[in-house]
């Protein structure tokens, strides 16, 4: 099982706000250029993410966009449900065995995705940082906006 698109989008986005933003506001059009993300796209992502309750918007000068919440508590699974509705966890029924009238492949392919929403459920955004400053990940300079 694969996230789309649009999930893969969101999880950057809200690790770039974590890794890069160091809990200050970045603009739409920033994250788009770090991350490679198309920006119009980005920012339908984010207002997704800010109706969640995972995002913060701020206008004016040194406004954009901020996490609402520490990066500690934004589990990878919420993103994928928030942007794609999944990942489903289908119900087990206390058996491990396919009942007899569900084909084989669909019996695993639920048995996948019970696993991959666990994995998601067990990751933060968090995480991605830490694994980013372990892995020696530079963070983007910060960029002091002057207004006259």
């Amino acid at each position: 099982m694969r996230p789309s698109r649009k999930t893969s989008y969101g999880w950057r986005a809200l690790f770039d706000l974590a890794f890069h933003s160091a809990g200050g506001a970045a603009q739409a059009r920033e994250i788009a250029a770090r991350q490679g993300i198309p920006l119009r796209y980005l920012e339908q992502i984010l207002r997704d993410l800010r109706r969640a309750g995972m995002v913060d918007a701020k206008r004016g000068p040194g406004g954009g966009y901020a996490l609402a919440c520490p990066a500690r508590d934004l589990r990878l699974s919420r993103v994928f449900e928030v942007l794609d509705g999944a990942p489903s966890r289908p119900k087990r029924s206390g058996t491990t065995r396919p009942a007899p009238d569900v084909d084989v492949p669909e019996f695993f392919f639920r048995d996948v995705s019970t696993r991959f929403a666990a994995m998601c459920d067990g990751v933060t955004v968090q995480d991605m940082v830490d694994r980013a400053a372990l892995l020696g990940l530079a963070q983007a300079p910060t960029t002091s906006m002057y207004f006259i």
